[in-house]
């Protein structure tokens, strides 16, 4: 019995889409937080009134939405931040278990991030 591939768009183009799109929007909201807080600033200095809503919304919400959109691009791509000084010296195994180990230390620091924010 042959097996067929399911109808519609292979899942690694969906994730592709979803990057992207994450990507742009991440664009977005960083030239936005920048327009925002340059009008904020040049309204406290030229005016001596500031904007009172830009620290919340650009300070806050849209430093979040650039930080956890370009992620998954960042992560995909493999542009983090890395020590390899001590990695390239280890054995494809242990580096394997390290990088398990890593993960999830790391996913511990996002949860208690996600639940306090």
């Amino acid at each position: 019995m042959a097996t067929t591939e399911p109808q519609g768009i292979p899942m690694h183009t969906k994730l592709k889409f979803l990057e992207k799109s994450g990507s742009a929007i991440d664009g977005f909201c960083l030239i936005a937080s920048m327009f925002m807080v340059g009008a904020d600033a040049s309204a406290r200095y030229v005016l001596g009134a500031p904007i009172p809503w830009v620290t919340e919304s650009g300070g806050y919400y849209l430093m979040l939405a650039v930080s956890y959109l370009a992620a998954a691009d960042t992560f995909r791509r493999g542009d983090h931040i890395r020590l390899e000084l001590v990695t390239e010296r280890m054995g494809p195994r242990l580096r394997a278990w390290f990088d398990i180990v890593l993960s999830l230390l790391s996913a511990m620091v996002f949860a208690v991030l996600t639940y306090s924010a």
